[in-house]
């Protein structure tokens, strides 16, 4: 296999007593589709806050391409090709969905300056995630959860990133809309987006995922291929419950 992506080694993040990641260690490599679960609580999105600068580690190192990005801003790390979801969706919600995709490229990895080339790059970005287009003028504020997704997931590919962050992607979306995120998500994969993908829906992360990384009390419990994960009795007894079945 080739060199990881992303190496998270022996990484330690508290808030008080709390111990919320305890000396989580894992790889990702380049173009995978990496999921990260676990039950609430678990240690996921404080892990991913982690990885682009929103908190600095206790103990441990986050390495990008081999360069140690630990405790950078979150910035600096979006430079460095790292882009970024939100569980709630970011979005500067009074200006329009067209304006906060541009923003993604104007002020990203390649910082382009040009306001008529960074609207032609929102308006490409948007029809890739399959925005409906006759909204892009209307206030971000007002659209819908699954448009507000798809405007954050347009501005996060402008960013021009090697590494894509996703927090809970599927959340709010019906079951006839799950099969559209994993097909969006596999056509980010098909433009060398390596991409880590936090979620709770088990239909949605078995199917898009290549590995899983399981995470318990901030713990990581096991690693591994869906059915091998699905299969692990300390996942079943902590998370799943029962076997999952494909």
């Amino acid at each position: 296999m080739n060199e990881p992506i992303l190496r998270i080694n022996d990484v330690v993040k508290r808030f008080g007593g709390l111990v919320a990641v305890n000396k989580v260690s894992f790889d990702i490599y380049k173009g995978e589709i990496l999921g990260l679960v676990g039950p609430n609580g678990a240690g996921k999105t404080t892990l991913l806050n982690v990885i682009n600068g929103i908190y600095k580690p206790e103990a441990g190192k986050v390495y990008l391409g081999g360069e140690d990005i630990t405790g950078k801003k979150p910035e600096h790390i979006c430079k460095k090709g790292v882009a970024r979801t939100f569980q709630i969706t970011r979005l500067f919600v009074n200006m329009t969905a067209l304006e906060n995709v541009m923003s993604g490229i104007m002020f990203g990895r390649k910082e382009l300056s040009d306001f008529k080339e960074a609207k032609k790059a929102a308006i490409e970005a948007m029809e890739f995630v399959n925005f409906p287009l006759e909204k892009k003028d209307l206030i971000a504020g007002s659209l819908n959860v699954v448009e507000m997704k798809r405007v954050e997931l347009a501005r996060a590919l402008l960013t021009d990133p090697n590494l894509i962050l996703l927090d809970e992607p599927a959340t709010g979306l019906t079951p006839g809309e799950l099969p559209i995120m994993i097909n969006l998500i596999r056509k980010f994969n098909e433009r060398n987006v390596t991409t880590l993908v936090v979620d709770h829906n088990m239909r949605f992360i078995m199917n898009i995922s290549q590995r899983l990384v399981v995470l318990h009390y901030g713990q990581k419990i096991a690693e591994g291929t869906p059915k091998e994960v699905s299969s692990n009795k300390a996942v079943i007894e902590a998370y799943l419950g029962e076997r999952y079945i494909f």
